[in-house]
């Protein structure tokens, strides 16, 4: 989430931008129809990444949005951003729901449709698709392999 929240920051920065220096200083703090501009631009940043599979900072980390339907639908995207939205704004009640839910869910997860799966180390770099494995179910060579 930080990877991607000081993307997001920069990216807010250039559509600002984009905005501001040729208006000048007439656009008013507060104004509605900028606040909206930026949010929209925000939810695209996150649901064109998603429409992939992974921003750039869950591809950092190898973590990879899955749904049940590939590519994932604008109103499954639209969804997840405004449900994430929440579980923040709840003070992080939903993020934290995924430590109790059995496979590790937030809000925005149970509400898409959708989850977060890590992919191993041969996987992200073959480019293939395939989520990793509890450790339980790996060989001991795969293990092996992710180690070295």
């Amino acid at each position: 989430m930080s990877y991607d929240a000081l993307l997001v920051v920069a990216v807010l920065m250039i559509a600002s931008m984009l905005i501001v220096i040729p208006a000048g200083d007439r656009i008013p703090s507060g104004n509605l129809a900028f606040q909206l501009y930026l949010l929209t631009v925000w939810f695209l940043y996150f649901a064109v990444c998603w429409r992939y599979g992974q921003t750039l900072g869950m591809k950092a980390w190898r973590i990879e949005l899955t749904a049940d339907s590939r590519p994932s639908g604008w109103s499954r995207l639209t969804i997840r951003f405004l449900v994430a939205g929440l579980s923040l704004a709840a003070v992080g009640a939903g993020l934290a729901w995924s430590l109790v839910d059995r496979q590790g869910r937030t809000w925005h997860d149970l509400a898409s449709g959708t989850r977060l799966v890590v992919r191993s180390r041969k996987d992200a770099e073959n480019g293939s698709k395939t989520p990793e494995q509890p450790q339980a179910e790996r060989s001991e060579e795969e293990r092996r392999q992710d180690h070295q």
